[in-house]
């Protein structure tokens, strides 16, 4: 996980700690959610 002194920016650890919180506390939704997104089927882009 992104910590300090893992990155070279200095913002990195702040940026990345929301979505750390959400998995802590929310650890299960956000697992279900990310496998309803990885199920649903799309329609494949068409070139112009």
């Amino acid at each position: 996980f992104l910590g300090p002194g893992k990155t070279f920016c200095a913002h990195a650890p702040g940026a990345v700690e929301p979505l750390g919180s959400v998995i802590k506390y929310f650890r299960e939704e956000f697992e279900a959610g990310v496998a309803k997104v990885a199920t649903t089927p799309r329609m494949p882009a068409r070139a112009s």
